[in-house]
């Protein structure tokens, strides 16, 4: 009886204790922040915490129909009325108007989503450890799948040890020791993209206000009724089948280069400037 829970306790080592313990550390690194003095997260960064990429786009709509720069139109357009940004996430928003000024709620949305410099904030938080990545990385998969193998081979050897022996003692044993594995595995787990939890922490302490507040805590049902409130959450839902797939936008929408596409904004044009290493964009409130 004693070889036999040597054993067992051999295998618990092997098939689950060391797989869990890399899983773990696999799990901490991942979220883990890799460089410090990121500093409180900003408007944006904390509609990207709560509600990703897309709370972006509804929040730099708002920010810019709340300061009178575009308006929203019933009939889903938003329509530049001042070519002013103050970041690259406004002047990505202005390239998807285009030259004639003007594009559909939804094209916004979809376009600020593959923004670089919407990326370029959900990379920032990643690196602070607000933001979970993606995904998990070479390293993390390895672990996953040597835990998956390590919980499969001993409930199969347990299992087997019970018909062969017909003794409990050792074989639940076992079992109790996979059963405390899956449980580590769901304790541990990672909601890839979403906030970690220092990331809600700097989130609920962070209290933006006014509507753009609203957007980036609670989303466009927070505001109050209005024009701007109906449009974002038609935006949202999706598209029917019969509604054309043209509607994206008024304007040109490949690529988000430095310049934005205005008639009056060029490289040398008086309209544009740099901002914070950011490059041309329209606009002079920098």
């Amino acid at each position: 009886m004693i070889t036999a829970w040597a054993i067992a306790l051999a295998v618990a080592a092997a098939t689950v204790a060391l797989p869990s313990a890399l899983l773990v550390r696999s799990r901490r690194r991942a979220i883990a922040p890799t460089r410090t003095g990121s500093g409180t997260p900003g408007l944006l960064e904390v509609a990207c915490l709560t509600g990703g990429p897309l709370r972006v786009a509804e929040t730099v709509i708002t920010v810019m129909d709340d300061d009178g720069r575009i308006t929203a139109t019933t009939d889903g357009l938003i329509k530049v009325l001042s070519p002013v940004t103050y970041d690259p996430v406004e002047r990505a928003l202005l390239k998807c108007c285009g030259d004639r000024w003007f594009c559909t709620m939804r094209g916004a949305r979809m376009a600020l989503l593959r923004a670089p410099a919407v990326r370029d904030i959900q990379s920032a938080l990643v690196s602070g450890g607000l933001l979970a990545p993606p995904g998990p990385d070479a390293a993390g998969r390895r672990a996953e799948r040597l835990h998956t193998a390590g919980l499969t081979a001993a409930a199969l050897m347990a299992s087997a040890l019970l018909l062969a022996t017909r003794t409990y003692p050792v074989p639940c044993a076992l079992l109790a020791c996979v059963a405390c594995g899956v449980a580590l595995r769901l304790a541990v787990r990672v909601r890839w993209s979403r906030a970690t939890p220092a990331g809600r922490r700097a989130a609920r302490a962070e209290h933006p206000c006014g509507a753009p507040g609203k957007v980036a805590l609670e989303g466009p049902s927070a505001l109050p009724d209005s024009v701007l409130r109906d449009q974002l959450l038609r935006a949202a839902k999706p598209e029917r089948a019969s509604e054309s797939s043209g509607n994206g936008g008024g304007g040109s929408t490949n690529g988000y280069g430095a310049m934005c596409a205005f008639p009056t904004c060029s490289s040398h044009g008086p309209a544009c400037g740099s901002h914070s290493g950011y490059g041309g964009g329209c606009g002079g409130g920098f």
